[in-house]
């Protein structure tokens, strides 16, 4: 009765998998009594590609910064 988001992945036709994220709402009628659900579904996948590529990068440049004992730092020249 509340309001519900969740992502997961599912299979198509050609057996291939995507990510999707589902989004849902109740309907009510003036007297609270929930008549019907409002939803969309949406094709995230290449957004969750996009993620799982930067968080491997991310990974391996902090592998590399400790295996060589380096770091990194900003510096605002102001």
């Amino acid at each position: 009765q509340e309001e519900y988001e969740t992502e997961y992945r599912l299979r198509r036709h050609d057996g291939e998998y995507r990510w999707f994220k589902v989004r849902g709402l109740s309907v009510r009628n003036d007297d609270g009594v929930v008549c019907g659900i409002f939803g969309t579904t949406t094709d995230i996948h290449a957004q969750k590609q996009a993620e799982a590529a930067l968080r491997e990068s991310r990974e391996r440049l902090e592998a590399a910064l400790t295996a060589s004992g380096t770091g990194t730092f900003r510096w605002d020249i102001e």
